[in-house]
């Protein structure tokens, strides 16, 4: 009854329909668009191409057709009906996935066929024949395997992806790093400054010899200044003097006189 089998021994699930009233040109243009597609983002678009949403490609039987701007120019159509045929079809696959187990799917083998085609005429007016035809579908969903890379973290995973940064200490030590460098780039500016305030220090260092100089030679000279102002003082003084110890020795020489008169 279907015309695909899965191989590797893969986990699949699937649906048919039989004698649908659908063009069965149609149900392949349509089924050429979900094909290879995840089973919930194809539901979600035949959703949408249903209510007439969105354009479905068609890439055979398209003589006459029109060229869409949504399908890049090319030719295609708006064929709601078999939008929804597949899409309750393509439900029931989903659910018989869901029913084994299979979580990941996606739609790997999408087919439709003619079916019977049953005479009619019309009821009315000039007899002519309106055939009455059908169509086969079938959808098949395989499960997918999701490489570990894509998987989302788990709750313990995520508590250990903090306390593993929290043991790098490289950021840590960004603004020490940064401070040596200040520190580097401030050296160079405080020995110029050093050198701008203290120009003048060859002079210092001569007025500080000259200095220790004359405390070593102000002993010697300090004693031959005292020596000469004392000279002098003796010198200013002596001629003052020299009366005061002529009356001294008159006074003492006339003293004898006045005791033997007495």
């Amino acid at each position: 009854m279907y015309s695909y089998t899965p191989k590797n021994n893969k986990r699949f699930a699937r649906a048919y329909v039989r004698g649908v009233n659908a063009s069965y040109k149609d149900l392949c243009a349509v089924c050429d668009s979900i094909r290879g597609r995840n089973a919930a983002s194809a539901i979600d678009f035949l959703a949408s191409a249903a209510q007439g949403e969105k354009a479905i490609r068609y890439r055979t039987h398209n003589a006459g057709m029109g060229h869409r701007k949504e399908l890049g120019g090319g030719k295609g159509g708006y064929p709601k009906k078999a939008a929804g045929i597949m899409l309750k079809l393509l439900q029931s696959a989903y659910a018989n996935a869901n029913a084994k187990g299979i979580a990941n799917v996606k739609v790997t083998h999408a087919a439709a066929n003619k079916g019977d085609v049953i005479p009619r005429m019309s009821p009315k007016g000039k007899r002519m024949r309106m055939d009455y035809e059908t169509a086969h579908a079938q959808v098949v969903l395989e499960e997918i395997s999701i490489p570990d890379w894509s998987k989302p973290r788990s709750k313990g995973n995520a508590q250990k992806a903090p306390a593993a940064k929290a043991q790098k200490p490289k950021k840590e030590q960004k603004p020490a790093v940064a401070q040596t460098q200040k520190a580097q780039a401030e050296k160079p500016a405080n020995a110029q400054a050093e050198k701008a305030t203290t120009p003048n220090a060859p002079a210092q260092a001569q007025t500080t010899a000259a200095n220790e100089t004359q405390k070593a030679q102000t002993p010697a000279t300090a004693k031959q200044a005292n020596a000469q102002t004392e000279k002098a003082t003796s010198a200013q003084t002596s001629p003052n003097d020299a009366p005061k110890a002529q009356t001294a020795k008159t006074e003492t020489a006339n003293k004898p006189d006045i005791q033997k008169s007495q």
